[in-house]
């Protein structure tokens, strides 16, 4: 495993003031002011902060006195280029996986550093994908496309083993897990979405109940309710299928379209506390909020200044702050939801 570390908020600690453990600060810039609906509407969704490690140090005099200092002349930091998909522990460590780069980010808003990972083990990644992190196991899973493996690592990157293997995955993606630690993948080429147990033992492949042949088209993304109610982003057939924990259909969100609560390009999925579903689209460059009868809710995103750009995969955290990986802008975004967000 190669790993990196660059030390930003650098004035802060310098002051004392830096910032503890769970701190607001850590997630939200004060200068920024910007709620969806606009007024004089209530309010349901807040942008808190950009997320970019160019952002966090964007003074080129700063990096010559210290990262020079730190690492030498030809040092620098590795920016997002694709950045994919998004897991958190919710206290300040932001994974995210980056195709272009061929590596996971590690953003410790914490500590104030910014990590990467560049390998699983002795393998290096190929196209890492989906990300998630169990919060109670402190682990993380990753799904690297091109090699056809999920990988099993500790929240440092140490790898702890895989799940699956190339003989069952075509190309796992989106990557979930339940209350009970079972771990779903879903399979874009196969079309299916596989469910492993905590130990890694393969208990079930979940298909289609609304094509002829069984199968999704090119699913993506997948999330789980409170209920064990399984939501699979079937990307090809534009629209978010409902199934309960044995596969069965439960329900259906969207249909291809081009005005709010359609689908063009879904890229992105995630559910909050209160059952709402969140779907993101590169087409709109929006996200769109739905309940579980598929009536939109909310959608949002657009803005001169903090416009989303190809949005891809979302994750929301046990506060309630959204993060989208904001493809084409080299980013990531947070939002908060404020009560009562979408009702």
């Amino acid at each position: 495993m190669k790993y990196f570390t660059w030390i930003f908020f650098f004035a802060a600690l310098l002051s004392g003031c830096a910032s503890q453990p769970g701190s607001s600060i850590l997630w939200a810039d004060p200068s920024i002011n910007k709620v969806w609906p606009a007024a004089p509407a209530q309010p349901r969704i807040r942008l808190l902060r950009s997320v970019n490690p160019r952002d966090l140090i964007d003074n080129e005099k700063d990096k010559s006195r210290l990262y020079r200092w730190i690492t030498g002349e030809n040092a620098d930091i590795l920016p997002l280029v694709t950045p994919y998909d998004v897991a958190t522990d919710g206290q300040g460590t932001i994974w995210v996986t980056d195709t272009g780069q061929k590596l996971v980010h590690i953003f410790d808003l914490r500590s104030g550093r910014v990590d990467y990972l560049t390998a699983a083990g002795q393998t290096p990644f190929e196209m890492p994908a989906g990300i998630c992190f169990d919060q109670l196991k402190q682990q993380l899973y990753v799904s690297d496309s091109l090699a056809k493996k999920v990988y099993r690592l500790d929240r440092e990157g140490r790898l702890l083993g895989e799940v699956g293997s190339p003989r069952i995955f075509q190309r796992p993606a989106g990557l979930a897990l339940d209350q009970q630690h079972n771990l779903y993948v879903a399979d874009v080429l196969a079309g299916v979405v596989h469910r492993f147990s905590p130990g890694g033992k393969q208990l079930l492949a979940m298909g289609s109940s609304l094509t002829e042949n069984g199968l999704f088209s090119r699913p993506t993304a997948v999330s789980l309710d409170n209920q064990g109610d399984v939501y699979v982003l079937d990307v090809l057939n534009f629209r978010v299928e409902i199934l309960g924990p044995n596969g069965e259909l439960r329900g259906q969100i969207g249909e291809l379209g081009d005005v709010p609560g359609t689908f063009s390009r879904p890229r992105g999925l995630a559910l909050d506390a209160s059952g709402h579903i969140y779907v993101s689209d590169a087409a709109f460059d929006n996200v769109q909020i739905f309940n579980k009868q598929g009536q939109l809710l909310l959608y949002f995103g657009h803005d001169k200044r903090w416009p989303l750009s190809l949005p891809a995969e979302m994750t929301i955290d046990a506060a309630g702050r959204l993060i989208v990986a904001d493809s084409f802008n080299h980013r990531l975004l947070i939002y908060q939801l404020l009560t009562d967000s979408a009702n």
